[in-house]
């Protein structure tokens, strides 16, 4: 004896609450099927130490499906691609944050976080800017009680800044 849903009268058929039966995809619903991957830094930036006025350049190279997205974060703050910052994304997927030059008050945490819709994962690394420092120090004596001091002087140019609305 069959049935309109194929089954024999009188087969016991138990189902899971909540669940569907299963059933073989054919090739029209493959192609339909997409594999997401979470992104995985298959090259992670490594902290940082220079000098004021030198290069200072964090290079990653990250992986996922769909490819995700990454964003940088300097001290918790996004932070976008223009003046002394660059971003370049070469063909073989690699990324390189520039700072050209590097000054002090770019020390600090910088976050990379890469994310696509399958999840979201980041890599956090230090900058160390050392500052340059002229004039020569001086020689002072104070004595025993008596409070001293220690003078240095520091010559910092700011860079200059250049956006792309300022170039059109």
């Amino acid at each position: 004896m069959g049935s309109a849903s194929g089954l024999e009268v009188g087969t016991r058929w138990s189902r899971s609450p909540g669940r569907s039966p299963a059933r073989r995809l054919d090739d029209t619903d493959e192609i339909h099927l997409e594999r997401l991957y979470k992104p995985v830094f298959v090259m992670k930036p490594s902290s940082i130490k220079c000098s004021e006025g030198q290069t200072a350049r964090f290079d990653l190279k990250v992986v996922g499906r769909p490819m995700p997205d990454t964003y940088w974060f300097h001290d918790g703050k996004r932070i976008i691609s223009e003046g002394i910052l660059f971003i370049v994304i070469k063909e073989d997927g690699t990324q390189s944050l520039i700072i050209v030059p590097a000054v002090p008050k770019d020390s600090g945490e910088w976050t990379v976080v890469a994310q696509n819709r399958a999840g979201r994962t980041s890599v956090s690394v230090a900058l160390s800017v050392e500052g340059m420092f002229c004039g020569e120090t001086e020689e002072h004596h104070s004595e025993a009680g008596n409070f001293g001091g220690v003078g240095c002087q520091s010559h910092w140019k700011p860079p200059t800044r250049h956006s792309l609305a300022e170039e059109q």
